[in-house]
Formats: C-alpha cells, structure tokens, sequence
C-alpha cells in the first residue's frame, strides 16, 4: 500500500515536494547477454533472466539547506533503495548505484540557491 512517498535513499525519506513534478520514474531495464543475426538477417536477442531497476528524478532549485539535506542520505556510490513500483503496485527494495550528476550554482550572492539536480540509480 502506498504510504505517501516514492523513494528512501538509505532510510531517509525523499519528500515528495522536493522531486520535480513528472520527473520520477522506476522501471525495468533489461541486460542483453547475447546477440547475433541468423541467416535470414533477423535479430536475435538473449536477455538477462532478472530485470533491473533503473530510478531516476530531478531535485527542483533548492536553497543550501536543503542541499545539505539531500546530499546527506548519498553515502558513497552504492546506497540501500525502498522505491514505489508502479509495476507491481507495492514498495521494493534494492540496493542502487548512484551515477554520477551535477549540482549547479543557480546564484552564489550571500548564500547559494542551487539548480535542479538529476539523479539516476541503477540496481547493482
């Protein structure tokens, strides 16, 4: 049953105003092992029996503190994931690494307002 939150990166609740409207997703991918053409010039594909996940949303424009906040769950390039799967309907878990991503200065006068940031998790 979905409980009011789409994602937890290491225990920590990523409140949902933070999250740039329609940029969260979760889905699948799938990891092709093989593939080859056969006489006939058709493709043929062997797949990964496990689907992965792939997570991705993008922080909106947020001020220091917040900064502090966000980047304070991302604890080393593999972080402990809960997610909603609008697949199945109930929470997962798994354990994501954190592709690399920007964080940019959206001004820097007394205190610094940073731009939307975009981040990407990819099931180990």
């Amino acid at each position: 049953m979905y409980q009011g939150y789409r994602i937890k990166i290491n225990g920590a609740i990523i409140d949902n105003m933070m999250i740039k409207r329609g940029t969260y997703y979760a889905m699948p991918t799938t990891h092709v092992i093989d593939s080859y053409y056969d006489a006939a010039g058709n493709l043929h594909e062997e797949f990964h029996p496990k689907k992965k996940m792939e997570i991705g949303f993008t922080i909106r424009e947020h001020s220091m503190e917040e900064h502090v906040a966000i980047m304070s769950v991302f604890t080393g390039r593999n972080v402990a994931v809960e997610y909603w799967n609008d697949t199945t309907g109930i929470y997962d878990v798994g354990v994501f690494r954190v592709e690399d991503f920007k964080t940019p200065h959206k001004h820097a006068a007394s205190r610094i307002r940073y731009g939307e940031v975009e981040f990407v998790l990819k099931e180990n």
